[in-house]
């Protein structure tokens, strides 16, 4: 992973706002990051990652991040009205941002998705992660972008909802509830909720090693949790948790969160890792 990706870009970031700012008279802050990121992406034409995260989520995290190279400053300013932005440019991974006002919910931008926040509302610690992704598993559908991260979290329990597909005659995975302990927002869900379940249960010290999924047609159809307890050393494993049916892919990587797309039914998924 490169650690000085905009070094080569030649990119002036102030530029490129003085430019937006003098041609719109009146822009909201929303309107003018999408505006800046979409100017970003035609310059740096896919050959590096592109965030911009406000400096308010940044100010209470513990990070070197804002003095790297590969970081430049940008400021949204309205009359009385200011804001200011910082812009990373960076390769083969992601930022996951939590904190107690929500983290992606507000000011954060990457490859033109906005990502819900993996974290929760009510998480005592702000603090940013760069974490790996690998391609998604599935399909190509999914009106909704999901993200749930959960590494140094402690897992109680995992639920899996699934929903009978009466054409393909087969159950998908509708959504996956991840329980935590001990953080204010303990209950994260991703997808739609359905009455059919199947619960992995964990121990104290349990961490997830591997993740399985069975996929076909373009969704996912069952999902599979490797654990390892760091106490004991013992290993087990979930059994598939939604349907039977599909191909099967375990990905290689330890993951630290998932992601993907769903609609329905869980249409893909991928780790970070």
């Amino acid at each position: 992973m490169s650690t000085n990706a905009n070094l080569n870009l030649n990119i002036d970031v102030n530029d490129l706002v003085k430019t937006i700012l003098s041609l719109v008279q009146r822009i909201g802050r929303a309107e003018f990051v999408q505006r800046l990121l979409h100017e970003l992406e035609n310059k740096v034409r896919g050959r590096c990652d592109i965030l911009i995260i406000s400096y308010s989520q940044l100010q209470r995290c513990q990070n070197t991040l804002l003095n790297s190279e590969r970081t430049q400053s940008a400021r949204w300013e309205q009359g009385l009205d200011g804001h200011d932005f910082a812009v990373f440019f960076f390769h083969g991974g992601m930022f996951d941002h939590g904190g107690e006002d929500g983290g992606y919910i507000n000011w954060a931008f990457t490859g033109g998705n906005r990502y819900p926040s993996p974290w929760g509302f009510h998480d005592r610690d702000s603090y940013v992660v760069w974490a790996n992704r690998t391609n998604l598993v599935g399909g190509n559908g999914g009106g909704n972008d999901y993200a749930i991260y959960f590494h140094k979290k402690t897992i109680d329990r995992i639920v899996v909802k699934k929903d009978w597909d009466r054409g393909k005659r087969i159950h998908h995975v509708a959504a996956i509830y991840f329980c935590f302990r001990n953080i204010g927002n303990s209950q994260q869900m991703i997808g739609k909720n359905q009455r059919e379940s199947q619960t992995f249960i964990f121990q104290p010290n349990d961490t997830i090693q591997r993740i399985g999924v069975k996929h076909e047609h373009g969704l996912i159809n069952a999902i599979k949790f490797y654990v390892r307890n760091s106490y004991d050393g013992h290993e087990r494993e979930s059994d598939w948790m939604g349907g039977n049916g599909g191909h099967e892919h375990v990905f290689a990587e330890s993951p630290k969160g998932i992601f993907g797309r769903h609609g329905i039914y869980l249409d893909s998924l991928g780790i970070f890792y």
